[in-house]
């Protein structure tokens, strides 16, 4: 299977709207926690917040989310779906 066929069609997994709906929702979850215990400090004492840092605890669970979503999406027989 040519490796841009495969990659267009993960990619349509990916932007299916339940996908990222739930990766939405870890992503702020998973990113709130990690933030929390990561950055506590600087948001109680209103010091200099990394917000790249920050950015990142939000985005890599979201990621990780739509790819886990996507993957099982493309395990499921045509039908199932």
């Amino acid at each position: 299977m040519n490796l841009s066929v495969s990659f267009c069609q993960f990619m349509q997994k990916v932007k299916n709207r339940i996908v990222l709906k739930n990766a939405f929702k870890t992503g702020i979850v998973v990113g709130l926690i990690l933030n929390l215990s990561n950055h506590g400090k600087e948001f109680y004492y209103h010091m200099t917040i990394p917000w790249d840092s920050v950015l990142l605890n939000f985005f890599i669970p979201f990621c990780v989310s739509a790819y886990s979503g996507a993957k099982i999406l493309g395990e499921k027989a045509p039908k199932e779906l």
